[in-house]
């Protein structure tokens, strides 16, 4: 229990790597799994083939990742930031793995030049679904920080009153 205990504290130190390691791992594991049994089963093909270009699962895994970035984020880190790292850094990684998945299920069918096409397709759309949740998420958790600092203040501020301070010089 105490290297559960080791992993979780470093995961939460290095927050940026393992948001990264997050996105790509949901990305990859949804896309093989559904693209598995689209390969196996082919007479699912009317129902997968909307799930078998990558939207669903780069959405799956920047949600993912955004999330564990931004929620175990240091003072010091900027939301922004670490977001769109982990949003172009983990975009990429998974247009990658997923590229390499249908070229290890398809390498007898397909040129390179399709699995290069399919890749930079990929980078493209893992990038915009990334921006576009971070963008979002990031949203929300910047309000939650603002709003917590407005209760903050609010509550500093009733014990900054002239009236108290009348009293305390008494």
């Amino acid at each position: 229990m105490d290297n559960i205990s080791v992993i979780s504290d470093y995961a939460k130190k290095n927050n940026v790597k393992f948001g990264i390691v997050v996105f790509v791992s949901l990305t990859f594991f949804s896309y093989t799994i559904i693209r598995l049994i689209y390969y196996i089963y082919g007479i699912l093909e009317f129902l997968l083939g909307y799930f078998t270009y990558v939207d669903y699962q780069f959405l799956i895994g920047a949600i993912g990742g955004v999330i564990y970035t931004t929620k175990y984020r240091k003072e010091e880190q900027s939301i922004t930031k670490i977001n769109i790292i982990v949003v172009v850094i983990g975009g990429l990684i998974s247009a990658l793995s997923t590229t390499l998945v249908d070229a290890i299920l398809y390498i007898n069918t397909v040129t390179v030049e399709f699995f290069f096409y399919s890749f930079l397709a990929r980078s493209i759309y893992g990038l915009v679904i990334g921006c576009i949740v971070a963008m979002i998420i990031g949203a929300r958790f910047m309000y939650k920080e603002f709003k917590e600092e407005e209760k903050k203040e609010k509550k500093e501020e009733r014990y900054d009153d002239a009236f108290f301070e009348d009293l305390i010089d008494k």
